[in-house]
C-alpha cells in the first residue's frame, strides 16, 4: 500500500526506509526550481534505481493564471538552466504538457515508478490536486514523500504551537519564537555529486525525449516576442546564485 510522508518542518523530508523500493523514482519540480537546498529530490535519487526529474506544465495555470510574456520567458529560462544542471548529474528535466491527474500515471506506468516526491503546496488548487494525486498514487502503490521547500516554518507547525490560526502579527511572531530557529538548508548539491559517484544514479533518455520532454520555447507557448521587455534579471538558479555572491 502506498504511503504519504510528510514533515512539519521545512527543508526536512522524512523516509521510511525499513521499506525498500523495488522500482523507479520521480521527483515533480514545482516551485522550488533549484538543486541545492532540494531534500525531496535527493530523496528520489537515493530510493529509485532510476530517477526521473519532471515539471508538468498544467493547462489550468495557462487558461486560468495572468500569465505575461515576460513571466514565461522568466520561467522557460530557469527551466532551461535547471535542465542544464541536471545534466551534470547524467539527467534532464522532461517538461510533461498536460493535466497532472491525466499525465502522471502514464508516466509511472511508463517508468515503472515506485516512488513520487514533491514539494508541498498550500494553495487552495493545489491542495486539491495534491489530495486527489496522493490517492491515485495510493490506488498505483506509489510511495509518495513531501516536504516544505519554498518556506521557513510550514503553516501546519505555526497553528500547532498556537492551537489555531493566529490572528494577529505579534501571536504569529511569538510562535515563531517559541518553535526556534527554521531548519537549516540542505547540502542537497553536493549529496547529489556524492551519489553520483556512489551510485552512478542518471535518467534513462529515450528518444522522443526532443519531441515530448523538452523545456517549451516561447514560440510553443504563443508568445509574440515584441511584447518581451529587455531582460534585466534571467532566470535560473545559476543566475540567482551568481546574484546571491555579488
Amino acid at each position: 500500500m502506498s504511503q504519504v510522508r510528510q514533515d512539519k518542518f521545512p527543508a526536512t523530508i522524512i523516509m521510511n526506509t525499513t521499506q525498500k523500493i523495488q522500482g523507479n523514482s520521480i521527483h515533480w519540480f514545482r516551485k522550488c526550481l533549484r538543486l541545492h537546498d532540494n531534500p525531496a529530490l535527493v530523496e528520489a535519487v537515493k530510493n529509485g534505481n532510476y530517477f526521473w526529474p519532471i515539471f508538468i506544465l498544467d493547462p489550468w495555470f495557462v487558461e486560468n493564471m495572468r500569465v505575461g510574456p515576460n513571466r514565461w520567458r522568466f520561467l522557460m529560462q530557469s527551466l532551461a538552466d535547471l535542465d542544464a544542471s541536471l545534466q551534470e548529474f547524467n539527467s534532464r528535466l522532461f517538461v510533461i504538457r498536460g493535466n497532472p491527474m491525466d499525465v502522471l500515471p502514464e508516466a509511472v506506468k511508463r517508468w515503472n515508478i515506485k516512488l513520487l516526491t514533491y514539494e508541498h503546496d498550500t494553495e487552495p488548487y493545489a491542495k486539491q490536486r495534491d489530495e486527489a494525486i496522493d490517492k491515485m498514487m495510493e490506488k498505483l502503490n506509489v510511495i509518495v514523500t513531501k516536504g516544505y521547500t519554498n518556506m521557513l516554518y510550514s503553516p501546519e507547525q505555526i497553528i500547532d504551537y498556537n492551537g489555531k490560526v493566529p490572528l494577529t502579527y505579534q501571536s504569529f511572531l511569538k510562535n515563531v519564537e517559541k518553535i526556534g530557529l527554521p531548519a537549516k538548508p540542505v547540502s542537497s548539491f553536493d549529496m547529489l555529486k556524492e551519489l553520483k559517484i556512489a551510485k552512478g544514479a542518471s535518467t534513462p533518455v529515450d528518444s522522443d525525449y526532443e519531441e515530448k520532454y523538452a523545456v517549451p520555447t516561447l514560440e510553443e507557448l504563443k508568445v509574440n516576442p515584441e511584447m518581451l521587455y529587455p531582460c534585466l534579471y534571467p532566470g535560473g538558479e545559476s543566475e540567482g546564485m551568481k546574484r546571491l555572491e555579488r
